[in-house]
Formats: C-alpha cells, sequence, structure tokens
C-alpha cells in the first residue's frame, strides 16, 4: 500500500489514507501535514505515534517518519528518523513507540527500556521518558526531531538508577497525601500520580531520592524514602531545602548542548560576561562586597558549570546587601548540540520559591529573566523582566559566545 496524504488545509491537519493494501509496504516512509492547530502523524507499520498539540508549530509542516534498516547494539525497537530534519517546536510533542511482536518486553534486573534520541551511533536518554512493559510501548515528549528508538539502558543511565515496578492502582484514603506505589520488581521506575484519592503508577524512567527525602511534596514526586529534612521532591527531581537567603537555580531539558547561568549586578555594570560583576561559569565566586569573604555573606557563590548533563546549576547568596541584580540563562553557541532546549528558572527567598519560569532557547540566545533587589531593612524581592513575546517570561536576544562583554539590548 501506498500511504497518501490528504490535507484539509483549513484545519492544517493531513490524514493519512491506504491507496491499495496489496501495495503495502511497512518499510517506507510517511508524510502527514500538520499545521498551527496541531495533529496526529503514524510510521506505516503503525508502531509510531507522533501527537503534535496545538502551537508546537507556527506554520503548515510536512512531517515524515522513516524507519531504518539500521539496529544498533543496545537498541531493543527499530529505528526511526523524523523530520524535517532538526524541526524545533514551541512546545512538546509526544512519541509513542511500540516494539516490535516477539519482542521481549520486560528489561532484565537492574536494567530498563526507554526511548533515545541516537547521536552518531549512540543512544541519547530521554529523561522524561516512560516505559510500559505490559503493552511494550515507550513514550517521552521531544521538543525537535531527530533519530528515536527505545533502548536497553543499565540503570545508571537514569538521573538516579531504577525504582521498582509498581501495580496499576493503589487505593488511598481520602486523607492520604500523593504516595509513591510500592512493588517489588526491581529493574523499572515508577510514576505517582498527584492526586490524594489515588495512586496511578505505570513504568518509566525515574529519579531515586535520597532516603531523608520527604514524598508527595509539591506533586510530581518520585520519592522513596522516609520524611526527613534537608530535602524536598520537585517535578520529579530532589531538591536540597534552599539555606542560602538566596538561591538561584538552573535546569533544562537536553544534555547535548550547554545552558549557563548568570547573576550580573547591573547597577554596577550591565554586562554580561565581566569577570567583576557577573557571576557565572568563569568568574563562580566574585567578591563583590569587599568586608566579606568569598563565598560568605551577601558575595554570591556558584556551585557547578554542568556541560553535559541537565543541571542543576545553581547561585546562592548567604544574606544579600542592599543591592539589585539580574538573572540571565545563555544558551551557549557551538559548543556541541544547537536542539532547542526548555530551560527552567527556580528562585528561593529564604526557603520559599517565588519565581518558576521557563523559556524554550536556540543555539546563541540569551534570555533576560529577572531582577532581584532588596531595600534596606527589607527581605530580597523579585520581579521579572519585561516580557517581548505573550505568554512568555522576559525577553531573548542573541550573544554567540562570552568571549567579551555583552550588554543586553
Amino acid at each position: 500500500m501506498e500511504w497518501r496524504t490528504v490535507a484539509a488545509l483549513t484545519l492544517s491537519v493531513a490524514l493519512m489514507t491506504p491507496a491499495c493494501r496489496q501495495d503495502l509496504s511497512l518499510d517506507e516512509a510517511t508524510e502527514t501535514l500538520v499545521g498551527p492547530d496541531g495533529g496526529v502523524a503514524y510510521s506505516a507499520d503503525g508502531r509510531v505515534t507522533l501527537s503534535v498539540p496545538a502551537g508546537a508549530l507556527s506554520e503548515l509542516t510536512r512531517v515524515t517518519v522513516e524507519p531504518l534498516a539500521t539496529k544498533p547494539q543496545g537498541a531493543v525497537s527499530r529505528l526511526y528518523r523524523f523530520g524535517p530534519d532538526g524541526l524545533g517546536f514551541a512546545v512538546p510533542v509526544t512519541l509513542r513507540l511500540r516494539l516490535e511482536p516477539g519482542a521481549n518486553r520486560v528489561p532484565a534486573a537492574s536494567r530498563l527500556f526507554a526511548l533515545a534520541s541516537v547521536v552518531g551511533d549512540a543512544p541519547v536518554l530521554l529523561a522524561d521518558g516512560a516505559y510500559d512493559a505490559a503493552t511494550g510501548e515507550a513514550e517521552a515528549g521531544l521538543l525537535h526531531f531527530s533519530v528515536y528508538g527505545v533502548f536497553d539502558f543499565g540503570c545508571d543511565a537514569a538521573p538516579g538508577g531504577c525504582l521498582e515496578i509498581c501495580p496499576a492502582a493503589v487505593p488511598l484514603a481520602a486523607s492520604d497525601t500523593p504516595c509513591l506505589c510500592e512493588g517489588a520488581v526491581a529493574g523499572a521506575a515508577s510514576i505517582v500520580g498527584p492526586e490524594a484519592v489515588g495512586c496511578s503508577c505505570r513504568a518509566g524512567v525515574g529519579v531515586e531520592c535520597p532516603a531523608q527525602c520527604t514524598p508527595g511534596v509539591d506533586g510530581d514526586a518520585l520519592c522513596a524514602g522516609s520524611v526527613g529534612d534537608g530535602y524536598v521532591c520537585w517535578e520529579g527531581q530532589c531538591l536540597a531545602v534552599p539555606d542560602a537567603q538566596v538561591q538561584i537555580q538552573l535546569t533544562w531539558d537536553d544534555a547535548t548542548n550547554d545552558q549557563d547561568l548568570h547573576l550580573v549586578a547591573i547597577d554596577h555594570d550591565p554586562a554580561l560576561c565581566t569577570v567583576t560583576w557577573d557571576c557565572y561559569w568563569r568568574n563562580r565566586t566574585p567578591e563583590w562586597y569587599a568586608a566579606a569573604a568569598a563565598e560568605v555573606g551577601p558575595n554570591p557563590h556558584m556551585d557547578i558549570d554542568d556541560t553535559n548533563g541537565l543541571g542543576p546549576e545553581n547561585i546562592n547568596i548567604d544574606a544579600m546587601g542592599v543591592d539589585r541584580y539580574r538573572i540571565f540563562v545563555h544558551y551557549y553557541q557551538g559548543f556541541s548540540g544547537a536542539a532547542p532546549t526548555r530551560n527552567t528558572v527556580k528562585v528561593y527567598v529564604d526557603g520559599a520559591l517565588v519565581l518558576d519560569a521557563s523559556r524554550t532557547l536556540t543555539d546563541g540566545h540569551v534570555w533576560a529573566v529577572a531582577t532581584i533587589s532588596r531595600a534596606a531593612g527589607a527581605s530580597p524581592s523579585i520581579e521579572e523582566y519585561p516580557s517581548d513575546a505573550a505568554d512568555q517570561v522576559g525577553a531573548v536576544a542573541t550573544m554567540a559566545k562570552c568571549d567579551t562583554p555583552f550588554v543586553f539590548p
């Protein structure tokens, strides 16, 4: 059968219909027109479903799904190339891929099956993915096109290893807080829903928190362990409760490129990438207040420069001075990959979350996020940078690298 695209241009969505069943080739590429209103694309063998939500694309686009003949080591499914190659999305699209009939659907102990992009011959784990051993279906959100498949990973590939497989549902009393589902089989992660009236579980990739983590804090918790001090569960990650007066945290969703956090003392020098008034990877412990030692009191300090992970990068101020600082995020141009990447900045003041902002950046972008300031006798306060686009926090400009000082326009 040949796949034929029938476009309803007013809807910006295409339907694929079989032309003649006897000519069917499960190895051919399919084409589907998808536009700003969203749509769904399938592979010819029916094992791939790509769901594109409204707003992900700005114009009508011919989406292709091509099965590949190659199957690198560690792959437990065939690979599929999605086109146009490198196409980026304003919001995540959902990829679902089912294993072939007869394929082993259950990972071995201390192993997990997960969707991955393929860079060269090496799989790169999609950290927000999930896998259902009962159906043999893997799922993950994508922000750009590449080659994808399901791979067999060791538990050390996941950010916190493997969690236990949990049952399909665990009833809770109405008074119970969100739970982590309990199970007996090691080798895959369990994901728990945030509803207090029930616990929805499925296999997937998760993050295992330390024992002192408090499960159920802020909803999307994947954390096992008893109640304790020092950690909270936040959006599937286990984070240390900030003990500094101000903590600025950056995370992102693609480990193939480099995202950098900057804190600029704009009333002293508004430029990024200076070694005096910008706290960033090249100047992690500036001494802005001569009366205090580096990393002490009002002097900011950055923990790490993460160039091959998903963060977090943190800048902490133990006791903020009377001053005004601007938070920037820079997508360092040409470091490695150039895929659109979702950055998230969280700001805590005295342990309370006062800002949670996300924005998708592309290679060379610099994002002005917010300004944090403190007046005499007052606590630090946060103000979002003026927006340059609807429903977006802050503004974006282009700064290729960080070799010379750059003043945000």
